[in-house]
Formats: structure tokens, sequence, C-alpha cells
């Protein structure tokens, strides 16, 4: 979405992709079979297949971010670091009621804390949800 964003509205935009490896994980063993590195480089890969999505659908300059730490504060970290005009992150449909009241939402936390515009983008694979 962002990549489409810069391709029609901002030819300078420069694009950065970030994404959080949550720290909680590092202490860890294994999470669902997988050691950590193995899921550290799966979300390597992850993040360098998004960018290479972006530097496909426009011309804007893609930089990537690989963060390890709490996603809230790494995500607002990064878009103050760049000097961020405009954050896109995307809604979290798996998250339900209960489990946002007791462990928080990410989407909503970023709206909170983002020193700038922050759009949020739902995906068009899941209907919206009635709670």
């Amino acid at each position: 979405m962002a990549a489409r964003l810069a391709r029609r509205n901002y030819e300078s935009a420069v694009l950065h992709i970030v994404h959080v490896f949550k720290s909680s994980w590092m202490g860890q063993h294994t999470v669902d079979g997988l050691t950590v590195d193995q899921m550290m480089d799966e979300a390597r890969r992850y993040l360098d297949h998004y960018a290479r999505m972006a530097r496909r659908q426009c011309s804007a300059e893609v930089n990537t971010h690989f963060a390890i730490g709490e996603p809230v504060d790494e995500i607002v970290r990064v878009a103050d670091g760049v000097g961020a005009d405009l954050l896109l992150i995307g809604a979290e449909d798996s998250v339900g009621a209960i489990e946002r009241l007791l462990v928080g939402n990410v989407t909503e936390s970023v709206v909170r804390r983002a020193h700038c515009t922050v759009m949020v983008v739902r995906s068009k694979e899941r209907p919206p949800r009635r709670e």
C-alpha cells in the first residue's frame, strides 16, 4: 500500500519498511519448533521480500529496518529517527477484544505514540470483524 501511495502521490518519497522481532522471544530456545535464529532469519527474509515488492511497484528509494525489541517502541523510534511524515501500519484484525484489553494492541499504541500522521491499512483478505 505504501509503495502504491508513493507511486501515485509522492514523487520524492522515501519508503522505510520496518520489521520488529519481539525481544520477548530472545530468551526462548524454540517457538513452534523453530529456534530463535531460524525465526530471525525468516523475519529478515520476510522484510526483504516486502522491500523487493515495494521496489517493483514504485521508483521511490526503499530502505529496510530490522529491529529487535517491543514493536511499538521500535516502530515509533524508527519513524522518529527517519523523520517520517506518514506512517502506514496494518490493522491487527486477529486481535480480539479480550486479548487487546489484556496485552494491548500494537496498531492502537503506535497511533497514540507516533509523532507523525498514521494511516491504518486493513487487509482486503479479511472482512471487518464485529465484536
